[in-house]
């Protein structure tokens, strides 16, 4: 029974195999799988750029649609043919921001089908292509950002690759100069900034035109790249001094105020010349800007031209800008000499009916001199008087009548007399000595003689040296200063 049942069994598998022949007609011929190839007519894709892509079929497809594709770095518009379906075409844009040598779009052949929907077997993939779509780009960093006077800093430029037409007329500087342009490897970029003279900024940058710039795909970098920021602080403080009292006189002194234009360390009064007087120190109240300092006048001055000079070198800013030159200040006078004088008796010797002139003459012109401010000793003073605008004065002395006196002086009280700043004089000025003998002879009659009044006459022979010759019959006195004063009478032998 087992072997009946084989028998069935393969009876019936052939009747099914002819039977399958049979329904398929004799006539007809099967063609292969379609085969394809893909051709790019422009395989350098730069920014802007296209390419046309072919795809050929060995016979008429269907089917073809972007899902079949792979397409790196790109994007592919729908794949259309106008020959019933043997040939394809598709326009392929390149994606931005891109560099890569190595590109082909591949073909699922799985996808599509002949006539006779027999589909395709493999993958076809289509000639290389290179995409170049990325812009140059750039960094620059400025490695010192605080730039004064005589600093300078290293700038690096860095591109995102190498690239051409690179030169210093593609940058901009803020308060500044760049030069010295050098490089090894069209990457990275070196230079030399150098700060504007007489500027002071916070805020300030390099910037580049990255169209200035191209990569080695023709790219040309868009926009501008900026630096990073720094300062700079290259003025130099400058000084201005106010004496605030421009004519000094005795006793008088003055503030001095020292306003720089901006706050500045290390001034001191060693940095001071001040001409016809002394300074105390300076000091400041408001973080270094505005100084004072008082000034006194050296005693014993005429002087209208003096100035306080400034030595800037010795100061600086808070970015350390040292100052230059020299600062004067307004002018100022100086007068604090006091008036002096000396007075002169013309006639040493004033006797009965005599008088002399006496001048006074004083170091300067003064003013509010009178009679009022001489003591005249054994004798009177008419009022002083002058003629050359009060430098010099004179008046008559009359010696007191009925003295005999060999010393003598005037006395001028200086500070009752002014010189033009109004200084007033200090101590006395005596006169040269002078002697008054006014004193009458007694008168005697004799038999031989007429009565009447007599002459008088003056016998006394005076001196003022310590030393006298005394003729017969006559008397005499002797002074050696104030104190020491000695009379003679007359009588005497001649002596010594």
């Amino acid at each position: 029974m087992n072997f009946g049942k084989r028998i069935g069994s393969f009876i019936l598998v052939l009747s099914l195999i002819t039977g399958l022949l049979y329904l398929k007609p004799s006539d007809k011929v099967y063609a292969a799988a379609p085969t394809s190839t893909i051709t790019m007519d422009n395989t350098l894709l730069r920014i802007g750029s296209t390419s046309k892509v072919t795809f050929t079929f060995s016979e008429a497809v269907q089917g073809l649609d972007y899902g079949d594709l792979t397409v790196p770095n790109g994007t592919l518009t729908a794949p259309v043919s106008s020959d019933g379906g043997i040939t394809w075409t598709a326009t392929l844009t390149p994606d931005l921001d891109i560099t890569d040598a190595t590109n082909v779009i591949t073909l699922n052949n799985g996808g599509v089908m002949n006539q006779d929907r027999t589909v395709g077997v493999g993958i076809t993939t289509s000639n290389n292509y290179e995409v170049y779509t990325a812009r140059p780009k750039a960094t620059i960093v400025v490695a010192d950002t605080t730039l004064t006077i005589g600093k300078t800093s290293q700038v690096t430029i860095t591109f995102s690759e190498a690239v051409t037409g690179f030169t210093l007329a593609d940058l901009a500087v803020t308060n500044g100069t760049i030069h010295n342009l050098a490089t090894d490897d069209n990457i990275t970029y070196t230079a030399e900034l150098t700060p504007t003279v007489g500027m002071t900024a916070a805020i300030n940058k390099i910037t580049l035109d990255n169209m200035g710039v191209m990569n080695q795909g023709g790219n040309e970098g868009i926009g501008t790249t900026d630096s990073n920021n720094f300062a700079i602080d290259t003025v130099r403080p400058t000084a201005m001094i106010v004496v605030a009292d421009a004519a000094l006189t005795v006793g008088k002194t003055s503030e001095v105020t020292f306003t720089f234009s901006e706050a500045v360390t290390g001034f001191t009064s060693d940095d001071l010349t001040v001409a016809n007087g002394t300074l105390g120190a300076v000091s400041s109240s408001d973080g270094g800007i505005s100084w004072t300092a008082i000034l006194t006048p050296t005693v014993g001055i005429t002087n209208g031209t003096n100035n306080i000079t400034l030595n800037n070198t010795g100061i600086n800013d808070v970015a350390g800008n040292a100052g230059t030159g020299t600062t004067d200040s307004n002018n100022y006078a100086v007068y604090t000499a006091q008036p002096t004088a000396t007075i002169v008796v013309a006639d040493t010797t004033l006797t009965s009916g005599k008088t002399s002139v006496v001048t006074i003459t004083f170091s300067e012109a003064v003013s509010g001199f009178d009679n009022a401010d001489l003591t005249v000793a054994n004798g009177t003073l008419s009022a002083v008087q002058s003629s050359d605008g009060g430098v010099t004065w004179t008046a008559t002395l009359t010696p007191q009548a009925n003295v005999s006196k060999s010393f003598n002086v005037i006395t001028l009280q200086n500070n009752g007399v002014s010189n033009g700043a109004g200084n007033a004089g200090q101590g006395i000025t005596e006169s040269n000595p002078y002697s008054v003998f006014t004193v009458q002879p007694v008168q005697t009659t004799s038999p031989s003689s007429p009565s009447g009044p007599m002459a008088p006459i003056d016998n006394t022979v005076t001196s003022t040296t310590g030393k006298i010759t005394i003729p017969l019959g006559k008397s005499g006195v002797v002074s050696l200063g104030k104190e020491i004063q000695i009379s003679i009478p007359a009588g005497d032998p001649l002596k010594n």
